[in-house]
């Protein structure tokens, strides 16, 4: 079978031949019957009948910015409640077909960094508003948020990671 495969240490994904893995007790073998890549997002579109009758469209989203992911949740917490600054910028810049309500300058400035040699630290921190010393410095992991399936992979979010905006260590996650 064909299956996209992410290289140690290397950036990028390939598609190569692989064995059919063997699902263990507890887990679930998805095949994904078709897919598009747009930037560096992976979409898919269709799933085996199994996965489209058991996983529910829309319980679960979770985007990346050049190759990492930043993002990740039930559609209504992500989209309600955006964590990390690459989300914001994503739902801010959807089109409108309110001609009183067009987005009239881009919720992102500056250009992408290079996939290839991605920036230190948080890789979006060259574009982010919010960005501070330790975003530059330390590669933040996705974190929980909540205690609903929220997570996101920005300092702003993290509580007691030491950017100014995050919230405080030990509040209580919704």
């Amino acid at each position: 079978m064909k299956a996209l495969v992410k290289a140690k240490g290397e950036p990028g994904l390939w598609l190569q031949d692989v064995p059919e893995p063997k699902p263990g007790p507890g887990e679930v073998l998805i095949r994904v019957l078709r897919t598009g890549i747009c930037g560096t997002d992976l979409h898919i579109d269709a799933w085996n009948e199994w996965a489209q009758h058991t996983i529910k469209p829309g319980l679960v989203v979770g985007h990346e910015f050049v190759g990492e992911v930043v993002e990740l949740g039930p559609v209504d917490k992500v989209w309600d409640a955006p964590a990390h600054p690459y989300t914001k910028a994503l739902l801010a810049a959807m089109p409108s077909s309110d001609p009183d309500n067009r987005t009239e300058t881009p919720p992102i400035s500056g250009d992408p960094p290079n996939p290839i040699d991605p920036p230190s630290g948080c890789r979006f921190h060259t574009r982010c508003p919010f960005a501070e010393p330790l975003c530059a410095n330390a590669t933040p992991k996705l974190t929980a948020i909540d205690r609903m399936g929220h997570e996101a992979a920005c300092y702003m979010a993290i509580p007691g990671s030491g950017h100014s905006l995050a919230p405080v260590k030990g509040a209580d996650a919704a």
